[in-house]
């Protein structure tokens, strides 16, 4: 990037990833990978005086900068902190990960560090709730998702349900008997408990959530996606999924989940031509129309709008 940036050889837009933070984050966990954020520190130093300076710099560039993810420490007892599901699924062949479907095989898991998703070879309603049910009783779960129109029981929106803060059915659209719109504007009905995803409507009617912020969109958004799992799993703080040839990172960090801790990250924008504001609650997604705007180029989605269909 400085090379590039003294031979004035940068192009209309640049992305620089520093990716050490997170390879040694996962291995000793927050606090024990504070050195990399010391080193990238003055690496971006670096880049400010091959500039000659920030006001030089500001004047030729905007800056963006943000992260794709935070990150949560996870325990360092191994077998307190692996979440293996396929222990868990015991009334289920589960399939090998990684090989093609065996004879008898009757789901397959693909655990993605904080999250995992449950795919079923052959789906009935009933293989669903059965996983549920077994899945549901291990405390080290946060949150079990999946479409609702997939129970036969509704035929739109999305389950959540939870060990011990009840059950959630939600879904686009104001016409419930319980409704309230999120910070984008987008209107949203549900029946059941909202502490299933820490939540509560404020006196402007905005549906607020600390602990899962911006849960329904999110969790609308992934469990529309066409190679989406039947199911979705999320791990409380501390915790990770792992299959028998896996790994997690005991004694380190991870992410993946819906909680905050894993999800809220920085943004912060220097030298942004006039006309580019940020929304009150920018997400990740808004990335990069801001950068297309800085551009001066049309984005699909604007910034700040609904990311739900």
């Amino acid at each position: 990037l400085v090379q590039l940036i003294e031979r004035k050889s940068l192009p209309d837009f640049t992305v620089a990833y520093f990716p050490s933070y997170d390879k040694l984050g996962h291995d000793v966990g927050l606090d024990g990978a504070f050195s990399k954020l010391e080193h990238l520190d003055e690496r971006l130093g670096e880049v400010v005086q091959a500039f000659g300076g920030l006001e030089r710099m500001l004047e030729e560039v905007c800056l963006v900068m943000t992260a794709d993810h935070s990150m949560s420490n996870v325990l360092d007892d191994e077998e307190e902190s692996a979440i293996r599901l396929d222990a868990r699924l015991t009334g289920f062949q589960v399939a090998d990960a990684g090989n093609p479907w065996r004879e008898g095989d009757q789901l397959k898991v693909c655990p993605n560090l904080r999250a995992a998703h449950i795919y079923f070879r052959r789906f009935t309603p009933d293989l669903l709730q059965g996983a549920v049910e077994q899945l549901l009783p291990d405390p080290r779960i946060d949150q079990i998702m999946w479409r609702a129109d997939l129970t036969g029981k509704e035929d739109r929106g999305f389950r959540v349900v939870t060990r011990n803060r009840g059950s959630l059915l939600f879904w686009k659209g104001a016409d419930g008997d319980k409704t309230a719109r999120d910070h984008y504007g987008c209107p949203w009905s549900w029946q059941g408990d909202l502490s299933t995803i820490d939540a509560h409507v404020s006196e402007e009617n905005v549906i607020l959530s600390e602990n899962y912020p911006n849960a329904f969109e999110r969790i609308a958004s992934i469990l529309n996606l066409e190679d989406n799992g039947h199911l979705m799993v999320t791990a409380w703080p501390g915790y990770e999924f792992k299959l028998p040839r896996t790994s997690i990172h005991g004694g380190g960090g991870s992410h993946g989940s819906l909680h905050a801790q894993d999800s809220v990250v920085p943004l912060l924008i220097a030298g942004a031509p006039g006309g580019i504001e940020l929304p009150p609650y920018p997400r990740t997604v808004d990335v990069a129309p801001i950068c297309l705007n800085v551009l001066g180029l049309e984005a699909e989605r604007q910034v700040g709008v609904s990311h739900v269909d």
